[in-house]
């Protein structure tokens, strides 16, 4: 874009403004000077600071000096009335009367409107045009409004909260305009606010001069957000003010009114149906064409950190020269094979096992078929509104919903639409599909589940060659293919996640990611700021900048001498404000061998006691760090149980509300439960028995197979027989009455131990028992395959194998 000549001749910066306002995705920020020409019930204008400062004075009868924060200030400490100074404010910035300009900008279809204004001019302007805006407080929870993009967030607090305890806290007498960063900054609407930065196709300041508002805590110096910042402000002729805005963002200096009249005549452009199918948040998929091979440094950065761009995808899966990038999985022609029959489907995976590379190789292979996919990425309230112009458009094709729990809502929205010619593929970890099925069944989606955990024979011999090219093996280089197979198989069981993190574990990759990360890992920050980009991986939550600020409880992540750092690009692959590259073995094996136990420990502890009520994504951060699965992968193998320990025995005193709560006793109990610590795991399976009876519908679904694991752990290890055929068929009966999914059938998996280790010293009737509820649950296994509910998994056919495989053995030695 061309620079703006102050002299108003040129305005090439507003017409591209105007353009991304259209596209219905630029958030608006509003200052002092928007509201400057609205009228209140005296029929005077909106106050600016100065004059608001001395009409408290006036109260009292002293001079404010020009400073509305010292007029407030000593007003209230010299034992002002509270009630007198509410009914003047209320009597000043209630609006009577707005100007064409302001219903103008308001009709405009923002993305979110702030504002540091107490009035209530926007969202009168609205109203006046048949908008019903909503106005919110800082205070307000952000959850509340989550869906919502009618809403005005006023950060120094509104009229509509106004009352005398409220003038200490979220009405703040500031600068009109002043944004404090400590009121708002650290409030929970601060990562709301990141997020619609990082997402918004602009940012437009209206009102506003370099008074009104802290710019650079705002916008935090990122060089991503400057292009794409505006400042819409009257007549600037060089100086301290044009040169200190435009270290921020554009200036466009033709003044609010302009502004709004210039939105007005573009208004048909805003809501004017689009001859073609135009999208603002989802994306259509398209294969990259590349004459370039594969070289073994594409390879090594995918396989150390999960950098591989969608060319190299489509490289792969077209069969491009050069070196062997990743595993031709056999299911993906399974997938296919069901999405041109128009059949939904879900592709689960444990974690680190490949779900997100399956389904983009998948979305390759689909564009190449012709079939058209359109992806989501991060949660956006836009993917709602292009969900329906695809469906209205009649496009064929699919929607690709990767860790979709993250995406209920678009979920559902796709449910409630029921597009006849729109399939959907949806991505999440197995144990995260667990939690969210009956939710998609109570939406009325019929799902085709496909579990890709387990490597085919010919998957594990494209694995060998992958490593054998990349030289990862370090000291097992040597060993013969069919040892190779076996560790692959049977030490590793077959799983990309385990074999993979055994190879970036090995002591020379190790030594390398040190090498790396040493300089960095020294500065306080620096560290904090990795090790929540590798948390977040390892848990696969989005990367975006403001999410990471979050975990890390610090802005570093927005310093451009962090992102140009030689060694962090080595590691993490930088684009715009996101983190591109994203690989949760990676992370894991970073976080492992990287930091020491006890700073992850103290770590964790204070990202978990941080979250409060926040968006969507914190929550959902929060109660994966209570689970034992999680923390456990995280922690290095030395002292791994007394790090468990001294997480869990430390959490609960740091999030208070957490002794009350069934699940996290249960997941206390997992961790002892884990090294064979058998009492106390009881006691803590209890405690969490008896929270749950004191819940209103708390179902015990988890608890109970966690007990039935117990029992079955117990069986194996007592020497009384006619306690561990007890011990086993507790264990059976609870498991029987539990609903068919993948956490039950796991524990089954112990019914081997318990035949080779216990059955030959059962009593004839235990024996024949123990005969009759193998083969319940089988049968019981059968019914969930047939059913078309269990998932096209080779663990679950290799559960029900081993079932056969018992009785049989108990049939041969009758």
């Amino acid at each position: 874009m061309e620079n703006i000549n102050f002299n108003g001749k040129k305005t090439d910066h507003l017409e591209f403004v105007l353009e991304k306002i259209s596209s219905g995705n630029a958030i608006l920020f509003l200052g002092s000077g928007f509201s400057a020409s609205s009228h209140g019930l005296d029929g005077e204008t909106m106050p600016m600071a100065e004059i608001l400062a001395q009409r408290i004075a006036d109260l009292q009868g002293f001079d404010a000096e020009k400073d509305l924060r010292y007029a407030s200030s000593r007003y209230l400490a010299k034992g002002g009335d509270r009630l007198d100074l509410i009914k003047m404010l209320r009597e000043t910035f209630t609006v009577k009367e707005v100007k064409d300009h302001h219903k103008a900008i308001a009709s405009a279809p923002w993305r979110r409107v702030y504002t540091t204004n107490y009035d209530l001019c926007y969202e009168k302007a609205s109203e006046q045009i048949g908008i019903l805006v909503d106005t919110v407080d800082i205070e307000d929870r952000p959850s509340d409004f989550q869906g919502k993009n009618r809403i005005c967030v006023h950060l120094n607090g509104s009229l509509k909260n106004l009352k005398p305890e409220s003038l200490d806290n979220e009405f703040k007498l500031t600068t009109s305009s002043y944004l404090s960063p400590d009121s708002f900054l650290n409030s929970a609407w601060a990562y709301p606010f990141q997020r619609d930065l990082e997402f918004s196709s602009a940012i437009v300041f209206a009102g506003y001069s370099m008074y009104d508002i802290e710019v650079q805590k705002i916008l935090h110096e990122n060089p991503e957000y400057t292009s794409k910042t505006f400042f819409i402000t009257k007549s600037l002729k060089g100086g301290r003010s044009q040169f200190v805005l435009e270290q921020f963002g554009s200036i466009v200096p033709v003044g609010v009114e302009l502004f709004g009249e210039k939105i007005k005549n573009r208004s048909a452009d805003f809501y004017s149906e689009p001859d073609e199918l135009l999208l603002a948040s989802l994306w259509e998929y398209q294969v990259r064409e590349t004459e370039s091979s594969i070289r073994d440094a594409d390879v090594d950065a995918f396989l150390m950190r999960g950098d591989v761009s969608d060319e190299l995808i489509d490289a792969a899966v077209t069969g491009a020269k050069g070196a062997p990038l990743m595993i031709n999985r056999e299911d993906i022609l399974y997938a296919s094979e069901l999405i041109r029959a128009k059949s939904n489907i879900v592709i689960a995976a444990d974690f680190g096992n490949g779900k997100s590379i399956f389904s983009r190789a998948l979305r390759t292979r689909l564009t190449l078929e012709g079939i058209r996919v359109f992806t989501a990425d991060q949660a956006d309230l836009r993917q709602h509104d292009d969900l329906e112009s695809i469906v209205r458009t009649g496009a064929k094709g699919c929607l690709l919903i990767d860790s979709y729990e993250q995406n209920i809502g678009l979920i559902k929205h796709y449910a409630e639409l029921n597009p006849a010619d729109l399939t959907l593929i949806i991505c999440a970890r197995t144990s995260v599909h667990e939690r969210h099925r009956s939710l998609l069944l109570n939406f009325g989606l019929k799902l085709n589940e496909i579990v890709i955990d387990d490597l085919a024979e010919r998957e594990i011999g494209e694995f060998i060659d992958i490593i054998d090219n990349i030289g990862y093996w370090g000291e097992k280089a040597a060993l013969p293919e069919h040892t190779k197979r076996s560790l692959i198989k049977y030490d590793h069981r077959g799983q990309i996640s385990l074999n993979l993190l055994s190879l970036l574990s090995a002591p020379h990759i190790v030594e390398r990611i040190r090498k790396i990360m040493g300089e960095l890992l020294s500065q306080p920050e620096y560290r904090d700021t990795i090790f929540a980009i590798a948390l977040l991986s390892a848990n696969d939550m989005p990367l975006s900048s403001s999410l990471i600020s979050e975990i890390a409880l610090n802005d570093r992540i927005y310093s451009s001498d962090l992102r140009g750092n030689e060694g962090f690009r080595q590691i993490f692959k930088v684009e715009g404000t996101k983190i591109s590259s994203k690989s949760s073995i990676f992370a894991v094996s970073l976080i492992s061998h990287g930091f020491a136990s006890t700073y992850i420990v103290d770590q964790l502890l204070k990202i978990v006691s941080s979250i409060d009520d926040g968006d969507e994504d914190l929550k959902n951060i929060q109660k994966s760090l209570l689970r034992f699965s999680v923390i456990e992968r995280l922690l290095p193998e030395k002292n791994r149980m007394q790090s468990l320990v001294r997480y869990y025995e430390n959490l609960k005193r740091e999030v208070l509300w957490l002794r009350r709560d069934p699940h996290f006793w249960l997941q206390y109990g997992m961790a002892q439960l884990t090294y064979r610590h058998y009492d106390k795991a009881q006691g803590y399976f209890d405690q969490a028995y008896s929270l749950a009876e004191k819940k209103h519908n708390y179902h015990t679904d988890h608890i109970d197979t966690q007990q039935a694991r117990l029992y079955l752990l117990q069986s194996t290890s007592v020497l009384d027989s006619s306690k561990s055929f007890q011990l086993f068929y507790d264990a059976h009966k609870l498991l029987s009455g539990l609903p068919d999914d993948f956490h039950k059938y796991r524990q089954v998996e112990n019914y081997k131990d318990v035949f080779e280790k216990k059955f030959s010293n059962f009593s004839k009737s235990n024996k024949s028992q123990f005969e009759i509820s193998c083969r319940g649950m089988l049968q019981s296994m059968k019914r969930f395959i047939e059913d078309g509910v269990a998932y096209r998994s080779r663990s679950t056919g290799r559960i029900a194998d081993m079932l056969e495989g018992i009785l049989d053995k108990i049939k041969n030695s009758k």
